[in-house]
């Protein structure tokens, strides 16, 4: 666990920094939800950070999350999207244990496309294509590949201490399952 919360803490630490230098760009703010659009999908060692949140959760609250994690999983059984059953009125539920993706949303985001070229993301209502061009630096963008590589070497470190066999090691599971014990 304690790879994980290395990268957890080394996340922030990176998000508040980027956040700071992009900070005349960025209108995240509480309640701003377009990012949180779909059922994500974690590896075992944020799904156990999730259950440990879960259950420090008031009842009333709990219900809600239940709610919307049937309605996803139906969704998805549907093929459609729908929001991550973790919101609650647009703000995150288990905002302190969020995922690793979660805390790097709408920063810059550099990664490697299947062809092998560079590329960043950046979400739109933070950055538009004039600002982006004009305003991003290089070395001020949050390293997704490197951040995913240790993300699953905890995720690897966690499996193997709790029992998890390699086959399983790998898979994702959605919010939605987490949330509701499947």
């Amino acid at each position: 666990m304690s790879l994980y919360l290395d990268l957890r803490g080394a996340a922030d630490r990176l998000a508040a920094e980027l956040s700071l230098f992009y900070a005349g760009h960025l209108v995240c703010r509480a309640g701003c939800s377009d990012c949180c659009a779909h059922d994500l999908s974690v590896f075992e060692v944020e799904a156990d950070q999730v259950r440990r949140a879960l259950s420090r959760m008031p009842d009333e609250i709990m219900d809600e999350i239940i709610r919307a994690a049937r309605a996803a999983r139906s969704a998805a059984l549907g093929g459609k999207e729908a929001p991550c059953p973790l919101l609650v009125h647009d703000l995150c539920a288990i905002y302190g244990d969020r995922p690793i993706i979660c805390r790097t949303q709408g920063l810059p985001l550099l990664y490697e496309t299947a062809t092998g070229e560079l590329e960043v993301d950046c979400c739109p209502l933070n950055f538009s294509r004039a600002s982006a061009a004009a305003d991003l630096m290089k070395d001020r963008l949050v390293p997704l590949d490197a951040l995913n590589e240790r993300l699953v070497r905890a995720n690897l470190a966690f499996c193997r201490r709790a029992g998890i066999s390699r086959a399983k090691s790998g898979r994702r599971l959605p919010m939605s399952r987490i949330i509701l014990g499947l």
